[in-house]
């Protein structure tokens, strides 16, 4: 069986090579036999609609509200790839849903309070919380490294 992941924050599509992480996160789950990329959720549902369509996901999947998505599909794994300052409400939010796992970028939250509180609140409810913080698959280190293979 599966897990079912779902993407909070799917970003522009034009920006997938440089600041729409969601696209990183959903092409990683992709990769594993064990996920299956069920829905995303963004406040711009034009950019919510053009994830789904680049990851195969069911249009009848694709929301404006996270809450409704969380509510709806009931995801086992959430990706929050929102501006920091909302972390901490979609994070809480998420891990009292009854999600197991939550994997929010970086950085964390907005104050060192919210980071507790998501932290808190994600032991409490028994949610694993994982933090993005690499970017070495980010187009201008992965051209970077294509350069020193070549021996330029």
């Amino acid at each position: 069986m599966a897990y079912k992941i779902a993407v909070v924050g799917t970003g522009d599509p034009a920006q997938t090579d440089r600041y729409a992480m969601a696209y990183r996160h959903a092409q990683g789950f992709q990769q594993l036999d064990s996920c299956e990329l069920l829905g995303a959720a963004d406040i711009v549902l034009e950019n919510a609609v053009e994830f789904a369509d680049t990851f195969g996901i069911d249009e009848g999947n694709v929301f404006e509200e996270y809450e409704r998505m969380l509510q709806e599909l009931q995801p086992d794994i959430v990706s929050v790839c929102t501006p920091p300052k909302t972390h901490a409400e979609i994070v809480t939010d998420c891990a009292t849903s009854g999600v197991q796992a939550i994997h929010c970028e970086k950085p964390m939250a907005g104050t060192w309070g919210e980071c507790q509180e998501m932290v808190t609140v994600c032991e409490r409810e028994a949610v694993q919380l994982t933090i993005d913080h690499q970017r070495r698959f980010a187009k201008p280190y992965t051209k970077a490294k294509a350069v020193l293979d070549d021996g330029r």
